[in-house]
C-alpha cells in the first residue's frame, strides 16, 4: 500500500453474486478482480469469496466479493450458510445467462432471499445479464431483462461478457455507485 494509500478514508464493503450454477458467476468476479477468464467450468461448493482494493477519490473501497453457489444440491446443502453470507452484504449482482431463460426465472427466488435475509431490506441490486459474448445462441432478448428490473424493482440492468470483459467493470461500479449513495445518505 503506497503512502497516498495509507491517508484514504478506507470503506469496506460486502457484495454477494447470486444466480443460477453456470451463468457465469464465478467468471464475472474472477474477471473483475483478477482480470482473466478461465475457459475450464468448476462449480463453486458454497462460496469463493475475492477481494478488491478501488480508490476513489479520497477513499479506498475495499470490496469483498462473495460468490455465491448456484447448484441446487449445494445451495440446498448451504442454504442456513447463504443466509447467514447474505445478511451483512451492501449490494448483490444477481446474475442470469441470457442464453438459457430458466436462469432468468429462477431471479425472483433469488431477489427474495436478499431482501429476506439482508439487513438493508433495500439492498441495491443489479441484474446482470451473462454471456453476451455468445449472442448466435441467445434466447434471453435485452427487454426481458429491463423488464425483470421493474418487475422486481431493482437498481439497473447490465449485460456483460466474463469472457470479452465487456460491460463487467461497469456492473460492479454501478454497484458501488449505488452502495455509496445510499452511505451518503444514511
Amino acid at each position: 500500500m503506497s503512502l497516498g494509500e495509507e491517508k484514504k478514508t478506507k470503506i469496506l464493503r460486502k457484495v454477494v453474486i447470486v444466480g443460477e450454477w453456470g451463468v457465469g458467476k464465478t467468471s464475472l468476479c474472477r474477471r473483475y478482480a483478477h482480470g482473466y477468464f478461465d475457459v475450464e467450468y468448476k462449480p463453486t461448493i458454497g462460496v469463493d469469496i475475492l477481494t478488491k482494493p478501488i480508490p476513489m477519490g479520497d477513499k479506498l473501497i475495499k470490496l469483498q466479493i462473495w460468490d455465491l453457489g448456484g447448484q441446487e444440491k449445494f445451495k440446498n446443502l448451504f442454504i442456513r450458510h447463504i443466509r447467514n453470507i447474505i445478511r451483512g452484504a451492501h449490494g448483490a449482482l444477481a446474475v442470469f445467462d441470457v442464453t438459457n431463460p430458466d436462469t432468468l426465472e429462477k431471479i425472483p427466488e433469488w431477489i427474495d432471499m436478499l431482501r429476506e435475509e439482508a439487513y438493508d431490506k433495500n439492498i441495491p441490486i443489479i441484474l446482470v445479464g451473462n454471456k453476451i459474448d455468445m449472442n448466435d445462441l441467445r434466447k434471453v432478448p435485452e427487454s426481458a431483462g429491463e423488464n425483470a428490473v421493474k418487475e422486481l424493482n431493482l437498481s439497473k440492468y447490465v449485460e456483460t461478457s466474463a469472457k470479452t470483459g465487456y460491460n463487467v467493470s461497469e456492473a460492479f461500479n454501478m454497484l458501488i455507485n449505488e452502495m455509496l449513495k445510499r452511505t451518503h445518505k444514511g
